[in-house]
């Protein structure tokens, strides 16, 4: 793979599995996931909050070591529009962004400014 294929969370991913002397395979093994995965998540801008947290307690990370937003369930008192609905931050190149999704599909791009 190609290093400019790597995002910013996955040159941070790099040097974390350095660091703990652990391979991509061994850490698709503990995430319980195919190793053609951890490929997929070196390349991801902003993974998901679970696998964030789960990959951080594997390598002794904190969450925020990743430099990347978390994802959070938007506050709505509609249930059907609460699963479907979220918000996250991203961060891209010292941008900061708010994205709003619904049903998966991105609604809403905010660029926050200083």
């Amino acid at each position: 793979m190609a290093n400019k294929q790597i995002s910013v969370f996955g040159k941070k991913l790099e040097q974390a599995l350095a660091e703990k002397k652990m391979t991509a395979s061994q850490l698709s093994r503990k995430l319980k996931v195919a190793p053609p995965q951890i490929v997929t998540l070196k390349r991801t801008l902003k993974p998901r909050a679970k696998t964030l947290e789960k990959i951080s307690k594997i390598l002794g990370k904190p969450t925020t070591y990743w430099g990347v937003g978390s994802t959070v369930p938007l506050q709505t008192k509609n249930k059907a529009a609460k699963s479907a609905s979220r918000t996250r931050t991203s961060v891209s190149s010292a941008k900061v962004y708010i994205i709003v999704e619904l049903d998966g599909t991105e609604v809403s791009r905010t660029l926050l400014t200083k």
